[in-house]
């Protein structure tokens, strides 16, 4: 699966990360990471919600 983003969708990410830098340039990678790789996993594996949609929030493991 092809996961792409809307200009709109690169510019709120971009703002993000940017407001994130002005005052922790390290977490700002780490965000910008952590959102490359969510977008990676579902890229790869698209129907993977699926598994944990039906549990109660409190039973998913969240990646950390």
């Amino acid at each position: 699966m092809t996961l792409r983003f809307t200009p709109r969708a690169r510019d709120d990410l971009r703002e993000i990360v940017d407001y994130i830098a002005k005052e922790n340039p390290a977490g700002a990678d780490k965000v910008r990471q952590a959102i490359s790789d969510a977008c990676a996993l579902i890229a790869a594996r698209p129907y993977l919600i699926s598994e944990f949609a039906t549990q109660e929030p409190r039973n998913c493991a969240a990646a950390s």
